[in-house]
């Protein structure tokens, strides 16, 4: 997972989903989703102008590499996941969850060119590392059936619902910390190693790090300033 919010109050992060890569061809011109989330936080300024630089690019994930899925908000309070999902045509068991080890011991598919390239835009609270789009219903990647990340979700959405979507960013930092995960034996990144609060109206971020609760670190983001013949960003 990665992350960050811009000087406008928009925030863009990337999380990891199992499955294949979207590999979208229509444009002509590539970027994989860390340099989508780096043009976002650079040019848009609220959700719909980010869509907006999204259609001008393919997503292109390497081989082997899973997919991903794209959580945004702005100042404004609009909010919305993106996923490349399967098309119509292709929404079935048999061909998303069609992967294999080979004996060279990567990933390979059944069914290699159905890609999951058609772009949904979902209006939701809350992400993690699965499918959220109905129509991915049927598969062990989708909102019903997946195990990835699956409890952190469910906690995530009861507490937002207990609340009526509305949390300190103290009671946001606390439900953070409630679904943290801890190193896996053998895994030295398998750890939430960072955890971040970002106030849009304020352009604030209260960051976390190494599930150390007890300390936080607060970061502004201030608009672009003049400095020697350029434009910088500056962050206090």
């Amino acid at each position: 997972m990665m992350d960050g919010m811009n000087e406008a109050g928009f925030a863009v992060s990337v999380l990891h989903l199992d499955g294949k890569p979207t590999q979208q061809a229509s444009t002509g011109k590539k970027l994989t989703t860390t340099l989508d989330l780096r043009m976002m936080l650079d040019h848009a300024k609220t959700v719909d102008e980010a869509l907006k630089i999204l259609d001008g690019y393919d997503l292109w994930i390497p081989d082997n590499d899973g997919n991903y899925h794209f959580y945004m908000a702005d100042a404004t309070g609009r909010y919305a996941i993106v996923e490349f999902v399967y098309d119509k045509d292709h929404q079935s068991k048999i061909y998303i969850d069609d992967e294999y080890t080979g004996e060279d011991g990567k990933t390979h598919f059944k069914h290699p060119d159905v890609l999951p390239n058609t772009r949904e835009v979902i209006e939701k609270r809350y992400a993690s590392n699965f499918y959220v789009s109905e129509t991915m219903a049927c598969s062990d990647k989708g909102p019903k059936l997946s195990n990835h990340g699956k409890t952190r979700y469910d906690i995530i959405e009861f507490v937002l619902k207990q609340n009526s979507n509305q949390l300190s960013e103290e009671g946001a930092m606390n439900l953070l910390n409630g679904v943290s995960q801890a190193e896996t034996p053998g895994n030295p990144t398998s750890h939430t190693q960072w955890s971040v609060i970002y106030n849009l109206s304020q352009r604030k971020a209260t960051v976390c790090v190494n599930r150390d609760y007890k300390n936080k670190f607060t970061f502004y983001a201030k608009e672009y300033i003049l400095c020697k013949r350029r434009f910088c960003r500056e962050i206090i």
